[in-house]
């Protein structure tokens, strides 16, 4: 079953009290059995559900409950904005350092011009499904193909060999 069909984030969602998110979206739609929390985790209307929410329903809906404790590095909370600052500003070792592995850009592969292979490179021009990016620039990088990882050169940004170089991952 494949969850992010099932839930799609609009207004009726975003309606709903922490106590109905529990019963009718995690348990009731998505058949919930366990649910691990952050520890600073909320949901539903407001922000207003938390660790405490599902722990009072957790027995009546047969709902086991787990928290995660925080993470510190160099003295500060590790979190989502946290490491996307980083990624933006260029920091990718701080980034990897709090993510615990090597930073990764996720897209789908578009149809470019096609020069890289008439010059004998072949390219993959990449339309980026996250939100942040590394900054411009030309990265060493590991490209999963097929299942296997290749050593490859990523290019962030324009395309500075062609005139009208649009910005493009590639």
């Amino acid at each position: 079953m494949d969850a992010a069909v099932l839930l799609r984030f609009d207004e009726a969602l975003s309606r709903l009290e922490p106590g109905p998110f529990v019963r009718e979206v995690l348990v009731g739609r998505l058949g919930a059995r366990g649910v691990v929390l952050g520890y600073d985790q909320r949901f539903g209307r407001g922000r207003l559900g938390g660790l405490e929410t599902l722990q009072a329903l957790a027995p009546a809906l047969g709902l086991e409950v787990r928290s995660v404790p925080g993470v510190q590095h160099a003295g500060e909370p590790v979190s989502s904005t946290r490491i996307r600052a980083s990624i933006a500003s260029g920091d990718l070792r701080e980034a990897e350092t709090m993510l615990g592995r090597p930073v990764s850009v996720l897209g789908t592969v578009v149809r470019g011009d096609g020069r890289g292979r008439r010059i004998g490179f072949p390219t993959a021009n990449l339309d980026p499904l996250q939100e942040v990016v590394p900054p411009r620039g030309v990265y060493a990088t590991r490209s999963l193909l097929d299942g296997a990882l290749h050593d490859s050169l990523t290019n962030i940004g324009l395309r500075p060999t062609f005139r009208g170089g649009g910005a493009r991952c590639s």
